[in-house]
C-alpha cells in the first residue's frame, strides 16, 4: 500500500472494470474480491457502471466468510466524463456516483473509499472515437439544463475542478440541494489524461493539487518531466491500461528475446511476464491498473501474485525493455532510423489429436514454457539461430521433440 498526500492508505495494485461488457462486471468484481483485490477503477460515463460495482463487491463480501468479524476497506475510484465538465454538471455526476456506491458503504463489513478524478479534461474533435456534439445531444435534458455544454467551453475542467474541491472539503451532503441523506464522501480527488500544459494550469488555479494523477504507460516513459513532478509535490501516479502492446504476443521479436533472457537470468521461469511489469511500477511507487478482462487474467495479476521482489539492476533492465518496445512499436518517423540484430520467425504446428505444450529451453537446467497449442493449432515465434524448442506431449510430458533453429535458408517450420 501507499499513502496519499492527504494520508489515505491506497492500494498499489487494483482492477480495471470500466470498459468490460456489462454482463461481466459484477462478476468480475465479485471475483476480485475473494482474489484479495481492494481497488477497483470504473467511471460514470456509462450510467449503471457503478451499480454494477457495487453489486460485486456486496456479493464478494457476502461471499467471503473471513469478512464477517472486520471490516473490509474497498476503494472504488470513479470519474466525471466530459460531457459533464462544468460546476453544477459535476457536481451532479459524483453525487450521482455516490449514490450508486451508497449500498457498499452501507454495509456493516465495508469501510468504501471513493476516489473522483475528472476523466479527460476536454473532448477533443481531433480524436476519432470522442463524438463531442453527438453525446452533448444524447444527454438527458435535465443534465443539459444544469449548465452550459462544455464544448465550446475548453476552460470548463476548471469549474469541475472547483466542484471537487468543494465536494471533498465540505462532504457531498452539504452541497445536495436534493438532500438524498447521501453521507458518502470521497477520498481523494484526481485527474486523468491532463496533457502537462494543462496540468500546470490545474496546479496554478487548484486550492487543493491531486491527490492521484491517472496516466498511461507511454507518459511514463516519454514524459519523464511529468511523473517526475508529481513525485516532487506528493501528487500519486498511477498507470491504466498498462498492458497495452505489452502482452507477450505483442512484443517486438527483439524485446519478446530480450525478456525472455532476463527471465532466464533471474531464475524466474514460472512467472508470467506482466508479473515483472506490475512488479517494476509497484517498486517505483506507482500503482497499477491492469484491465480484468477475464477471470484468468484477474487472477494472474492478484495482488498476492506480485512475489518477485527485483534489485535496482533488475528494475534498470525492466524499464529499458518496456521503453524498448513501445519505441520500436511506434509510428512516430524519429524511431525509424532505430535498427535491431536480425531474427527468424519460427513456427510451430500441432498436427496431433491432444494439446501439445511449448517451450523454449535454452540450457539443461531452464526451460521457459511459452504457450499450450491446440490440436490444428499454429503459433509462430521469434527466435535467433541454434536457439532450442520443445513440444511436449500434453498427456504425458515424458513423450517431447526438440527443435533447434536454423539460419542456413531452412524452413523453420517444426510440426509435431
Amino acid at each position: 500500500n501507499y499513502h496519499l498526500s492527504n494520508h489515505v492508505e491506497f492500494p498499489l495494485v487494483g482492477a480495471g472494470v470500466g470498459n468490460l461488457e456489462e454482463d461481466d462486471i459484477a462478476a468480475i468484481v465479485q471475483e476480485g474480491i475473494k482474489s484479495n483485490y481492494h481497488l477497483f477503477d470504473t467511471s460514470h460515463h456509462r450510467a449503471n457502471n457503478e451499480e454494477l460495482v457495487a453489486k460485486g463487491i456486496l456479493a464478494g463480501v457476502n461471499d467471503d466468510s473471513s469478512a464477517s468479524s472486520s471490516k473490509t476497506t474497498i476503494h472504488v475510484i470513479t470519474k466525471v466524463w466530459y460531457t459533464h465538465l462544468g460546476y453544477d454538471r459535476t457536481k451532479h455526476s459524483v453525487l450521482e456516483s455516490l449514490q450508486a456506491l451508497q449500498p457498499v458503504h452501507d454495509h456493516p463489513n465495508v469501510d468504501l473509499k471513493v476516489h473522483v478524478l475528472l476523466h479527460w479534461p476536454r473532448c477533443y474533435d481531433s480524436v476519432a472515437w470522442m463524438d463531442c456534439q453527438a453525446e452533448e445531444d444524447g444527454l438527458p435534458s435535465s443534465v443539459r439544463q444544469l449548465g452550459p455544454s462544455p464544448i465550446g467551453n475548453p476552460d470548463a475542467w476548471k469549474e469541475s475542478w472547483q466542484a471537487l474541491e468543494d465536494m471533498y472539503t465540505l462532504g457531498s451532503s452539504s452541497i445536495d440541494n436534493k438532500k438524498n441523506n447521501n453521507d458518502l464522501t470521497i477520498a481523494s480527488i484526481g485527474i486523468s489524461n491532463f496533457h502537462w500544459t494543462t496540468f500546470q494550469e490545474l496546479l496554478e488555479m487548484a486550492r487543493i493539487p491531486p491527490h492521484l494523477f491517472q496516466m498511461n504507460i507511454d507518459d511514463v516513459f516519454h514524459h519523464p518531466t511529468m511523473v517526475a513532478y508529481c513525485e516532487q509535490h506528493a501528487i500519486h501516479v498511477q498507470l491504466y491500461n498498462i498492458f497495452q502492446g505489452l502482452h507477450w504476443n505483442d512484443l517486438h521479436p527483439k524485446v519478446r528475446y530480450d525478456l525472455r533472457q532476463f527471465i532466464r537470468g533471474i531464475d524466474a521461469n514460472n512467472i508470467d511476464p506482466s508479473q515483472l511489469v506490475l512488479q517494476y511500477f509497484i517498486q517505483h511507487d506507482i500503482s497499477v491498473l491492469p484491465r480484468a478482462s477475464t477471470i484468468q487474467r484477474l487472477h494472474q495479476n492478484a495482488p498476492s501474485q506480485q512475489k518477485q521482489q527485483l534489485s535496482e539492476q533488475q528494475l534498470e533492465i525492466i524499464g529499458t525493455i518496456m521503453h524498448q518496445q513501445l519505441v520500436l512499436t511506434s509510428t512516430t518517423s524519429h524511431y525509424n532510423d532505430i535498427t535491431i540484430e536480425p531474427y527468424i520467425a519460427v513456427t510451430f504446428v500441432n498436427s496431433q489429436e491432444k494439446e501439445l505444450i511449448l517451450t523454449f529451453y535454452p540450457n539443461e537446467e531452464q526451460e521457459l514454457p511459452l504457450i499450450i497449442l491446440k490440436p490444428g493449432e499454429m503459433y509462430t515465434d521469434y527466435s535467433y539461430p541454434n536457439h532450442k524448442y520443445r513440444l511436449y506431449d500434453g498427456d504425458n510430458t515424458d513423450y517431447y521433440k526438440e527443435f533447434t533453429v536454423s539460419d542456413d535458408g531452412d524452413d523453420n517450420r517444426f510440426e509435431y
